[in-house]
């Protein structure tokens, strides 16, 4: 009898022995690497300057996991669990009136010991107005120049771009007053952007040669 007492607590001990042996294994991890992010306009082919390109916030979401990135601070290789993951970007936490909007989604899949390099564009999701000048026109002239939709109204210097929320809010009215260093002052010259659609920014120009104000195409 007391041998076979041994014998059962010899294979109860075996057992916790092994199961110590074999702990739980982790996650399979795989990687997800942010190549690039660069902005989209519809009707221009749009390069941001150093000085006005967004800064962009990441979030991904996906597996009950949600992490979230600064601006600037978004790791070279962001390890994931493998499995379906969305990746938000966006440059705003809070909208500003006259600021662009610039947002995406993407879905990716994490494949474990992999890693998912990708890239992405994030398109303009309101619409601007720009105004530009030819290089020596403020030798000669002085001018206001103001844009405005609905009862909206901003004004815009040389160079300048104003962002309205939305392009549903109603056409897009701009005007120039333009004034000759003699103190001439020309009549007021007018135009209107009919249906203006979110994703584009539009450039007026002053021609010199027609003395009045175009819309580039």
């Amino acid at each position: 009898m007391k041998h076979t007492i041994l014998y059962i607590a010899t294979l109860f001990l075996l057992a916790g022995c092994q199961q110590e042996e074999f702990p739980l294994s982790e996650p399979a991890l795989g990687y997800l690497s942010i190549d690039g992010l660069s902005v989209k306009v519809e009707n221009l082919d749009y390069v941001a300057t150093r000085a006005v390109e967004p800064k962009f916030y990441v979030k991904i979401e996906g597996n009950g996991q949600t992490l979230s990135y600064e601006p600037g601070k978004v790791p070279s290789e962001i390890p994931l669990e493998a499995g379906s993951y969305t990746v938000s970007v966006y440059n705003y936490e809070k909208y500003q009136a006259g600021e662009p909007l610039y947002s995406t989604k993407e879905t990716v899949e994490i494949v474990a010991e992999e890693i998912n390099h990708i890239s992405m564009q994030v398109p303009l999701q309101n619409v601007g107005v720009r105004l530009e000048l030819p290089d020596d026109f403020e030798e000669y002239f002085t001018y206001t120049f103001s844009v405005s939709q609905e009862s909206s109204s901003e004004p815009l210097r040389d160079n300048e771009t104003y962002y309205f929320e939305s392009a549903t809010d109603g056409d897009i009215i701009y005007s120039m007053t333009v004034t000759n260093k003699e103190g001439e002052m020309r009549p007021a010259e007018m135009g209107t952007i009919s249906n203006p659609q979110n994703g584009n920014i539009y450039v007026v120009k002053y021609d010199y040669a027609t003395k009045s104000l175009t819309l580039a195409p």
